[in-house]
């Protein structure tokens, strides 16, 4: 058994974890759903009470509604079908789910967000281990998190 206590969640002035507000009746979305709306920044209790986006009568965008399947099949779509239902599902608004590009990913670019209050402990953190183990995504990073400050 793990002696790791789950993070208690404040809604309608009550404490319950994550798990417990997925169950608690006046939870919409699932469990996954709630998690990922409250890692994007969602206000807990709107998180919690907004019903999932049903998309079964389409997608309306740019003056027309399709469903999603046509939309990710449209030259203005930058995002397949799964990436779009899983944006929309998230709450993002149609235009914005349907053209905002998904960031890449390469060795030359590593993408590794850290939240502002973070920031500084994990540039600290790096600089303690010393530049002789440090990779080259680490380096990067550094340079990342020195031009935040900047």
């Amino acid at each position: 058994m793990s002696n790791h206590k789950a993070k208690k969640l404040k809604a309608f002035g009550e404490e319950k974890t994550l798990l417990e507000w997925s169950k608690d009746p006046r939870c919409k979305p699932s469990k996954r759903l709630l998690a990922s709306r409250i890692g994007f920044g969602w206000p807990i209790e709107e998180a919690i009470v907004t019903l999932p986006r049903n998309h079964k009568d389409g997608v309306a965008a740019f003056g027309e509604n399709r469903s999603v399947r046509a939309w990710a099949e449209d030259k203005r779509c930058v995002v397949g079908a799964p990436a779009l239902r899983g944006r929309l599902a998230m709450g993002w608004d149609a235009e914005t789910a349907i053209t905002t590009p998904i960031a890449k990913r390469t060795s030359n670019n590593p993408i590794v967000f850290f939240k502002p209050s973070e920031r500084e402990h994990a540039y600290l953190q790096f600089q303690k281990r010393g530049e002789e183990t440090q990779t080259a995504t680490v380096r990067r990073l550094l340079l990342h998190l020195e031009s935040l400050e900047k």
